[in-house]
Order: structure tokens, then sequence, then C-alpha cells
């Protein structure tokens, strides 16, 4: 087996003797904390209605299972949310959050997260990792341990300034899931759908969108330069992406609105300092967050992409094709995930400064 010489958690907390208590059956889940078969907890603070909430850069939860000797699937629910004082602040809290889950010590998916976005994001985000873990690595004792790291500490500088450092902190894992086969997870027969893709955790840009009173989790409008790819059926996928210009939102000013609520742009305090000037910006930055970012859509052309291995950093060879607004990105065949792809405008003359990219598909060839 391949070691990555990723950094070893300290011992953290036993409760009680594990002869004295059954293990979680195969079928089950875990939807806190304090549920007896959660046996080991490591920078990791317990919740009784979450399985906890990471406290540092590196966490780890251990879940007594019996898999009656068969391969067990995990699916591993997580959250983010932002306070509106990180976001007002550009706290770098409120950047993106590359993590990179493992089981056993073994390197099992990426996943991104991004709760402070244009298109909304109020609510937090939620993104979903699974895998699946083979019965040789499982103990007799049957304690499967789940680790969650900063996937951004081993890329280039250039790409992990994008990420908030200490990614994990403040992530919630919501419920922990064990089967006995693959549930919800896509086949590649055909092509996946962008939000299967970003909630079976194949393809991630940045996690669904928790939208009160929406009919379903969505994951939103582009907002990120970069995708994280996993694998499936053994390979990393081929994806298709369209690309823009996110342009600077513009709305009514704040002296515009002090002037529709009471005439032209007269001197007078009302006018300089009343409330509709208050209202005005204080009702900028919810607006702002309501209405679609603009984005001017880019010709594949215009685009250059790059990639690297989430694991050692490593730079990762891209076949792109296409033409128009869509751009296919193809790894090659013994490239393993995960792998961060960022997209950003070509450097000529008159680029735009930044590029966004959403994901339009994904397959096998």
């Amino acid at each position: 087996m391949v070691s990555h010489d990723y950094p070893a958690l300290t011992a953290g907390a036993w409760f009680g003797e594990d002869d004295a208590l059954a293990p979680m059956g195969v079928p089950g889940c875990v939807v806190s904390g304090l549920a007896p078969q959660v046996r080991l907890v490591d920078q990791l603070t317990r919740g009784r209605r979450s399985v906890g909430r990471c406290a540092a850069a590196a966490s780890l939860v251990g879940v007594r299972v019996h898999a009656y000797g068969a391969p067990v699937h995990v699916t591993v629910d997580l959250r983010l949310e932002i306070s509106a004082e990180h976001r007002r602040r550009g706290s770098s809290l409120a950047r993106p959050r590359l993590l990179l889950v493992l089981s056993q010590g073994t390197p099992r998916q990426a996943v991104l997260l991004a709760a402070d976005r244009p298109d909304g994001g109020g609510d937090g985000v939620r993104a979903r990792v699974s895998f699946t873990v083979p019965a040789r690595d499982l103990p007799d004792g049957g304690l499967l341990l789940i680790e969650i790291l900063d996937g951004a500490a081993r890329l280039p500088r250039a790409d992990a300034a994008g990420f908030a450092p200490a990614g994990p902190v403040g992530v919630r894992v919501d419920r922990i899931d064990f089967a006995a086969m693959p549930v919800a997870a896509p086949t590649l027969s055909g092509a996946v759908d962008r939000r299967t893709a970003e909630w079976s955790g194949l393809v991630s840009s940045g996690g669904l969108l928790l939208t009160a009173g929406a009919s379903g989790d969505h994951p939103g409008m582009a907002h990120s330069p970069s995708l994280v790819v996993n694998e499936a059926d053994g390979a990393l996928p081929v994806i298709r992406v369209r690309c823009g210009e996110p342009l600077r939102w513009s709305g009514p000013s704040a002296g515009a609105a002090a002037s529709s609520s009471g005439g032209g742009p007269s001197s007078g305090p009302e006018r300089r300092g009343g409330p509709g000037t208050r209202f005005a910006a204080a009702l900028g930055p919810a607006l702002r967050r309501a209405l679609p970012p603009r984005v001017r859509p880019l010709s594949a052309d215009e685009v250059e992409f790059r990639a690297a291995s989430v694991l050692d950093g490593r730079s990762v060879p891209l076949a792109v094709s296409g033409q128009g607004a869509t751009a296919s990105l193809a790894f090659p065949a013994s490239q393993r995930g995960p792998v961060l792809v960022v997209a950003s405008p070509r450097d000529v003359p008159g680029a735009p400064r930044r590029a966004v990219c959403e994901l339009v598909d994904a397959s096998h060839g």
C-alpha cells in the first residue's frame, strides 16, 4: 500500500469497554456524536443533533461497526455555515474549504465547500462524500476511522491561497451512513448532471446551497474558478465545463435611492444621510445576494486550465477540447484522484481578470 505520509493524529477519548458494547450493524447510521458506537474523536467537538464539528486542520471520528466480513459503503454528510461577521470583515474563514477525507489511513475523496457566494449561501452549503472500505481494511474490532484534513495543505502556493487555511475548522459532520453496497452513487454508464455529480461527491464545485423555503438544495450559479474531481469506477471522469467572467454587480446607488425617495440631488441633510440613504446602504448587500450574479460567457479558447493532485500537489496534464462556451477536460488513464482543476483567463491583452467555471456533466469518455 502506498504511504502518503499524512500527519498522525493523537489518540482521542475512548468511552466504556469495547466488549461491553455491540457495534453498529450494517446498514446503519450515526446522527449524533453522543451515540455509543462513536468510540473515538480527535479534534472534533461532539454534537447532539449532529456527529460533531471539526476543531482543527485534522479531525477524526471513529465508529465501531459490524460489517459481517463484507465491504462497507460509507457516506459522510458535511455542512458549512459562515457568519455574517466573517463575511463583512472579509475573514479568511469565509474562503472556500478544500477538504480531503481519509478512511483507515487511505485517501478516499476530496470536496469543496463554499458558503460565501454571490448567489446566496446565507443558510450554508452541504456536500456529501461517498466511498467503499474493503473488508480487508476493517480490523477485527470493527473500528472504522474517518479523518477530515486540509486538502489545500499540499497544493502549490498560488492555488492554496484561494482556500481557507485549516480548512476543516468549523465544518460540521451532520451524519455518517453505512451500507453493504453503494447507494446513490453514479455508475457513469451515461452522463451525470451537475447536481448529481455535486451531491454524490464525484465533482465538487462548492456544495449545494441550503436555501430556506426552496423545494430542494441546488448548486447555484457559477462562482468559483475551481472544481474537485474524484474517481468513479476506478478512474477519473471526463468533465465538460462552461466558463464566464464575473461582472461587478450594479444596482441603484445610495444616492439614487435617496433621490428617488425625495427628488433631485439636493444638499439638504435628508438627502445626504436621511432614511432613504441609510435604507439603500443596508439593502445593497442583501440585493447582491438575492439577485443572480452577472457573468459574461467566455469561449473555451479564452480560458486556460491547470490541474494538480490534491494528494501531493503535483501538476496533472489535461487534454482540453471543445469549442464555443463548453470545454471538455480529460485526464490521463493512469491518474488517480482527487484532482483540483482551476480555470483562469489567458494572458492576452484585454483578457478578463478572473474566470469562473461550472460543471455541465461528467462521464467516462
